[in-house]
């Protein structure tokens, strides 16, 4: 399973990677135009977002548009220590620092949004599939995180990295939908784990 996800996850990213900047640049606007056209991220209160890094979808657009609308924004910090991550509220680019693995993250001087609050959380992964489950960067952070969110769970991606099928466990958590530049996903509930 480890060697699988490891192959998985140097083709998938090595998709994304191929990508170029302006091709980037588009598919993230196609992603956020999905997003926004969702009632899960309009109705949203509080919507936490990850400080995209590198090949990402480029989440600046989507972190602008809430902080205009007025929503709480949430970006993740990571706590290596003890492989917690958590949601702490930001009112500007400017708060973020890069911090764990080089990715911006904010203060935790800023406090804390517990996982109940959060109405909407974006999620970061290499690789979707249809039901829901992803393939990660390999630490778990959001594999602890997201069962104590009790909003919508939304994963975005790049179509290159929507997959038929990821391998999953049985700790792992899907997200609600999948979002890329051509799709927008609800995923299949029921479907077992393979």
């Amino acid at each position: 399973m480890a060697a699988n996800k490891r192959q998985l996850r140097q083709r998938v990213l090595a998709r994304r990677d191929g990508l170029s900047p302006k091709e980037r640049q588009e598919k993230s606007h196609q992603v956020v135009t999905r997003l926004l056209a969702m009632p899960e991220v309009q109705g949203a209160k509080v919507l936490m977002v990850y400080a995209s890094m590198g090949s990402e979808v480029d989440t600046t657009e989507l972190v602008n548009w809430a902080w205009r609308q007025g929503k709480r924004v949430a970006f993740p910090l990571t706590v290596p220590r003890t492989k917690e991550l958590l949601a702490v509220p930001v009112v500007g680019w400017e708060q973020l620092s890069p911090g764990t693995f080089g990715v911006r993250e904010p203060d935790l001087r800023e406090g804390q949004i517990p996982g109940q609050e959060i109405d909407a959380v974006i999620v970061p992964a290499l690789a979707f599939d249809p039901r829901g489950y992803r393939i990660g960067y390999g630490a778990g952070y959001y594999d602890r995180f997201l069962p104590k969110v009790t909003g919508s769970k939304i994963g975005i991606a790049f179509k290159e990295q929507l997959l038929p099928m990821v391998p999953g466990e049985v700790h792992d958590v899907p997200v609600d939908w999948v979002v890329t530049d051509q799709e927008t996903i609800l995923c299949r509930r029921g479907s077992d784990i393979g």
